[in-house]
């Protein structure tokens, strides 16, 4: 179901590969317009996962980083849904929103073509200034918003039995370390 992109985009782009966008990036959110940015992601996504990106964007060197790192999470539903469950999930703070869309891989709207118009007409109706404006905070999530970099776990989620994203760091000669 899920088709990986075609190369002659990324033909196009290739000499551009592995400079990095981050003071660009930086420059266009904290410039005195605000213009929206959003980054999205299938939850299917092989090739860009939701959780690296997320951490990308936690660690973004802008103006407002304290503030995104505990913006308001929303879980985002479209038309009447009939129990169909979210079309996604999105953190937004000031003009930096960030939406993980679950059923989708790494071509959200060739994957979820009603999906994906919506969120583009969302992003190009510009930020909601009234009832009327569409948006993507359908129904506010009930997260603990603390600051990860202050939390007692340093930004890390629990250790869980079936996960090794915080495997102990390796021991002198290679081995895993017995902590």
């Amino acid at each position: 179901r899920y088709q990986e992109c075609t190369d002659p985009p990324f033909d196009a782009l290739r000499h551009q590969d592995g400079l990095g966008v981050v003071p660009e990036l930086v420059r266009v959110l904290d410039h005195p317009t605000a213009p929206r940015m959003l980054f999205f992601n299938g939850m299917n996504d092989l090739i860009c996962n939701h959780v690296g990106n997320e951490r990308f964007l936690d660690k973004m060197p802008w103006s407002h980083a304290a503030e995104w790192a505990t913006g308001e999470r929303y879980a985002w539903f479209i038309g009447d849904n009939d129990g169909a469950g979210p079309a996604g999930y999105v953190r937004e703070y000031r003009n930096l929103l960030f939406l993980k869309v679950p059923n989708s891989g790494h071509m959200v709207p060739m994957d979820l073509p009603e999906v994906g118009l919506e969120m583009m007409r969302i992003l190009m109706a510009g930020p909601p200034t009234d009832k009327g404006a569409p948006t993507f905070r359908s129904s506010k999530q009930g997260l603990d918003a603390g600051d990860p970099a202050t939390a007692g776990t340093e930004g890390k989620c629990e250790r869980c039995p079936s996960c090794d994203v915080y495997a102990a760091p390796a021991a002198p000669g290679g081995a895993p370390s017995a902590t």
